[in-house]
């Protein structure tokens, strides 16, 4: 199968997440590698939730749905790619994720092909020994200090690629985590990443919709966010909120009816245990 490849990058990113960072469920169109060299941070797909701490590499494939959760801080680069350089996502210049919560929906045919061989199941996660995650991160420099804006840069980038990737696929240790049904966990965080701006969502009509107990949603997301539904849709509601207060001139008041805040006073409580200030003070920081 290895003749018929023609193994391409796309969008690459590196940076820090802080602890309790949760990424909104998403889907992607083509394969996302990512390189963790610090900290401590849950990959959760579908069916299987991965540990990834430092030293270890996780590679998900288009359509699969998933989410990150920082339990520390932590540090990812990310090199998205595709096996066989035909990726429509790619080569239309679209973005290739689209987060669940979104007004736009994912579209399967715009996916790359899937990995052609057997071996290996994706999604999967790669632990390296230490003189191999050494290594690793000295190529995952160079890829990243390349600017591809030459014929030459970019042919070095893909060079470099294709050793990480080499490197990780033949690294010592595979896992496939293990297998746990996680459908009911992100359907019930998509539903709350979708209307958390509705101040009458009610944690228990996101339970009967699933059609579980709200105990039962409450033990889903301790377990996998490390939080309740209802602490887990204020803090979605709070990261909103700062996100209006950087980039609109709406009141506080409007501010906190726009984010799902049916009072403007448990808004402005809420909003200053969270981040030590009030609003008015953090927007003029």
């Amino acid at each position: 199968m290895t003749e018929n490849l023609n193994i391409r990058t796309g969008a690459v990113w590196e940076g820090d997440c802080p602890r309790g960072w949760i990424e909104p469920n998403r889907r992607i169109y083509d394969y996302e590698m990512v390189f963790f060299s610090g900290g401590s941070c849950r990959v959760i797909t579908e069916d299987r939730t991965f540990l990834c701490t430092s030293g270890m590499v996780i590679i998900i494939p288009p359509c699969h749905e998933h989410c990150s959760i920082a339990d520390t801080a932590c540090n990812r680069r990310c090199i998205h790619f595709d096996w066989f350089g035909d990726c429509p996502a790619h080569r239309d210049g679209r973005r290739i994720w689209v987060y669940q919560d979104e007004a736009a929906k994912f579209k399967p045919e715009d996916a790359a092909r899937l990995y052609p061989g057997d071996d290996i199941r994706f999604p999967a996660c790669f632990r390296l020994n230490g003189e191999e995650t050494g290594r690793l991160l000295t190529l995952f420099r160079q890829f990243f200090e390349i600017s591809p804006d030459t014929l030459g840069s970019r042919l070095q980038r893909l060079g470099i690629f294709l050793r990480i990737l080499g490197a990780v696929l033949d690294s010592s240790e595979h896992s496939e985590a293990k297998r746990e049904r996680n459908s009911t966990f992100f359907h019930g965080k998509r539903l709350l990443d979708q209307d958390f701006t509705d101040s009458e969502i009610q944690i228990r009509d996101i339970a009967a919709e699933l059609r579980i107990t709200p105990n039962h949603l409450n033990k889903l997301f301790r377990q996998h966010l490390g939080t309740t539904p209802r602490l887990y849709l204020q803090n979605r509601r709070l990261l909103h909120a700062e996100t209006l207060l950087n980039e609109s001139r709406c009141t506080v008041r409007e501010i906190a009816f726009r984010s799902g805040f049916s009072d403007p006073n448990y808004f402005i409580r809420c909003f200053k245990a969270k981040n030590g200030v009030t609003p008015e003070k953090f927007r003029s920081r």
